[in-house]
C-alpha cells in the first residue's frame, strides 16, 4: 500500500538511495552528486521512491535525471515530482527546460515538451555531460518553454 507522498529536497545522506534507484532503471548514477543541491525526492513514509534533478544554465534548465522506483510507477509519483521540479525551476528564473530521454518521450510530450533534432539542439544541452557522454545518439532531445 502506498503511504502519503512527500516531495522535498534531498538530504546528503540519501544520495546512495537515489543512485540505487537510477542504477535499477539503467540510468547514469555515478556523478549524480554534482546535482545534489537541485535534487528533489519523493518519499512514501520514510522510503525514497523517486527523484528528479535539474541543472541551472542561466535562463535555461536541464533535467539530467528523473526516476521512479519500478514498484511505484503509474501511481502519479512522476507527476508529483515533475510538478515540483518545474515549480522549483520557475522560482530559479528558468524560462526554458531541456532533457534527453530514451524511454519517456510520450510522457514528456504530454507535458508539452517538443522533440528537437540532434543537430538543432540548443547549446546549453550540447554542453551537458549527459549529451556529451551518457546519452546515445538515439536519445530524444526535448525542449519546453515555461
Amino acid at each position: 500500500m502506498l503511504n502519503s507522498i512527500t516531495i522535498r529536497a534531498l538530504h546528503a545522506e540519501e544520495l546512495p538511495r537515489v543512485q540505487e534507484l537510477l542504477r535499477a532503471a539503467s540510468l547514469p548514477a555515478d556523478d549524480i552528486d554534482r546535482h545534489a543541491a537541485n535534487i528533489l525526492v519523493a518519499l512514501s513514509g520514510v522510503t525514497i521512491i523517486g527523484a528528479v534533478a535539474f541543472e541551472n544554465h542561466g535562463a535555461d534548465g536541464f533535467i539530467p535525471s528523473f526516476v521512479v522506483d519500478a514498484e511505484f510507477r503509474n501511481s502519479k509519483i512522476g507527476s508529483k515530482l515533475y510538478e515540483a521540479i518545474m515549480e522549483r525551476m520557475k522560482q530559479s528564473g528558468i524560462t526554458r527546460v531541456g532533457l534527453m530521454t530514451d524511454t519517456a518521450e510520450r510522457y514528456f510530450a504530454k507535458q508539452e515538451f517538443a522533440a528537437v533534432k540532434r543537430e538543432e539542439c540548443p547549446e546549453f544541452i550540447r554542453n551537458t555531460t549527459e549529451f556529451r557522454i551518457y546519452c546515445a545518439s538515439s536519445s530524444t532531445i526535448m525542449i519546453k518553454n515555461l
